[in-house]
């Protein structure tokens, strides 16, 4: 499992460093090619249509020329002297020109006469509207007729003005499709109201029945010239090029094509970019998924070995040939294991020896113990005999002596007392008999038993929360020997004048019953290991008292043998509180449980 996670980490690691750089630069270089493209055909649009504005005006500027050129040329041609010009000559002069010119017709103004070729329509014109500085003057819309526009030329010297009208048939050629614009694309001139002036590719109702309404035609109207993204009088999405045309007194000259073609190209570049990306993605997971493989797979064995390892099975055999940091690895793994193994058949061993050893010390304590408790018995009831007079009667001297003899056999025989217990405790050999018990009543009877040692301590002996106690399920003699050992201990190392206080106290599902002294207190190193076997705290407080280090050892094994718990709490020269707490149930008053419990192996 965990093999399998460290692969997919390593090939989301390899993934990311493969795709991430190669994406960005990847996207990086697709955007430039799609705005170097998407620029470049609205640029082609915009070229196209000032191609067409600068052909339309040097054709006007062309005819203008013409047109000046031909009144100079009449004026030389045709004086009649005093500023004067012959009518028949100028007649025939501008019958030739409008010819040569294949305009419908035209009207030369002079001082004395006005002549008229053709068809010049200057009716449809209003006059007061053409400024001198106009190349050009396109005719009303006028539903039914064709669109014409007249050049207007003046010549100051003759006092004389020409005024040509032409078909816009003429200029129709300037605005044919341009290969630029595809086959959708489109050039056409429209005038200062938005109707087309030469003819539209598309047939529409807006340019021909109404004014085109689109916002480029209106942005061109207003003087602007650019090239845009939007809808066009189809309504369909184009790339608008439009210029406004001064020159003939408004106008916009219009080329467009549909975004859909201009932009195909890229639409294909975003089809291969997402094929070429779905492609190298699945490269970089393959690549990724066969070195993460090559990575994983030492891994993935020494992993299996340390389960196996731990698990105490022996596991296939580690390749060790791998190069690199892996194959010191698995080299030092498998002479680790090596060495593990037989440190712990070394220490297999050793401990079958410690437990022999200690089973036969428990033996020998336990048999010594038997063995010295008969002649102390002895010894004590003999000795109590003889002080007591009831054999005969002694001096006082001698009776010190035999009351000598009776204290230092009891000490001896609660030495001896205290290592038999723990003989038991360590052969496994102490089962606990178990009955329903008032620890209120228990306690103070235990203070009553030390009331007199306690007396003689100059120590006061004080109970609190005995009272109202849920019974609980313990052994009677173990219980009594936990509590007699810890006031002993509160007592003996409590000074003249100071106090031994047992609080008990009872929650859900424990009863806990504190021995607080007011005493000399132990040493804050001390405090963890004053519950070993025959451990004592040696300073100079401590070391008038004597002992043997096996009362607290005891209580602590008691405690357990009743799943209890063991605090210690003490301040140097303050005193010490040993809480033990022991699991109640309020059934145990209504019923008796008088099982035996063996315990467990004293540590």
């Amino acid at each position: 499992m965990v093999a399998h996670t460290l692969e997919k980490q390593f090939i989301a690691i390899i993934l990311a460093c493969l795709l991430l750089p190669t994406l960005a630069v990847g996207w990086f270089g697709y955007d430039e090619a799609y705005n170097a493209i998407r620029n470049e055909k609205i640029r082609n649009v915009g070229r196209v249509a000032d191609d067409r504005r600068d052909r339309l005006l040097t054709i006007l500027h062309q005819t203008n020329a013409r047109a000046a050129a031909f009144l100079t040329e009449m004026g030389n041609r045709c004086s009649a002297g005093a500023g004067g010009v012959r009518e028949d000559c100028a007649a025939e002069a501008l019958n030739s020109f409008t010819k040569s010119e294949k305009s419908l017709g035209g009207i030369l103004r002079l001082p004395s006469v006005t002549i008229t070729v053709g068809t010049p329509f200057t009716s449809l014109y209003d006059k007061s509207a053409i400024k001198p500085d106009l190349l050009a003057r396109f005719s009303k819309r006028i539903p039914g007729q064709y669109r014409t526009y007249n050049i207007i030329t003046t010549d100051l010297l003759l006092d004389a003005r020409l005024e040509i009208a032409f078909p816009v048939s003429q200029i129709q050629p300037l605005f044919i499709n341009d290969p630029d614009l595809g086959k959708s694309g489109e050039t056409f001139l429209a005038d200062d109201n938005g109707f087309f002036i030469t003819e539209a590719r598309y047939p529409s109702i807006q340019g021909r029945d109404r004014p085109i309404s689109t916002r480029p035609m209106r942005s061109c109207l207003s003087s602007n010239s650019q090239n845009v993204l939007d809808l066009d009088y189809r309504n369909v999405p184009i790339i608008h090029g439009f210029r406004f045309m001064p020159e003939i007194g408004g106008g916009c000259v219009k080329a467009n094509i549909d975004q859909a073609e201009a932009f195909a190209p890229l639409t294909a570049l975003k089809w291969r970019m997402a094929g070429l990306t779905l492609l190298f993605v699945m490269m970089g997971c393959l690549i990724a998924i066969i070195i993460a493989r090559r990575i994983i797979k030492p891994i993935a064995a020494l992993t299996q070995a340390t389960r196996d390892f731990a698990a105490g099975r022996t596991g296939p055999v580690l390749d060790i040939s791998a190069t690199g940091e892996l194959g010191e690895l698995a080299q030092s793994f498998s002479a680790m294991r090596i060495a593990v193994i037989e440190g712990n058949r070394v220490l297999r061993t050793s401990v079958r020896e410690a437990e022999i050893a200690n089973r036969t010390k428990s033996e020998f304590l336990a048999n010594m113990s038997h063995e010295l408790r008969t002649p102390l018995n002895a010894i004590i009831g003999f000795s109590d005999m003889m002080r007591s007079g009831i054999v005969v009667q002694l001096e006082d001297r001698a009776k010190s002596y035999c009351d000598d003899i009776f204290n230092a056999g009891q000490h001896l025989l609660a030495i001896v007392n205290d290592i038999l217990d723990i003989a038991k405790i360590e052969a496994g050999h102490v089962e606990l008999e178990l009955e329903a018990i008032n620890l209120g009543e228990l306690v103070k009877a235990c203070l009553a038993m030390m009331n007199a040692r306690a007396e003689k301590a100059g120590v006061k002996l004080r109970h609190a929360g005995l009272d109202g106690l849920t019974p609980i399920s313990a052994d009677r003699t173990r219980l009594m020997q936990i509590l007699l050992n810890l006031l002993s201990n509160a007592v003996k190392f409590t000074p003249r004048g100071g106090s031994v206080t047992v609080t008990a106290s009872a929650g859900p599902n424990a009863i806990r019953l504190a021995v607080a002294d007011t005493g000399i207190g132990i040493p804050p190193q001390h405090v963890d290991r004053v519950t070993e076997p025959f451990y004592q705290v040696e300073n100079a407080a401590s070391r008038n008292h004597g002992g043997t280090g096996l009362g607290l050892a005891l209580v602590r094994e008691m405690v357990n043998l009743h799943d209890g718990q063991l605090e210690i709490r003490s301040r140097l020269g303050e005193g010490t509180t040993v809480t033990v707490t022991l699991p109640c149930d309020p059934d145990d008053g209504d019923r008796l449980d008088t099982g035996p419990k063996s315990s467990s192996a004293f540590a």
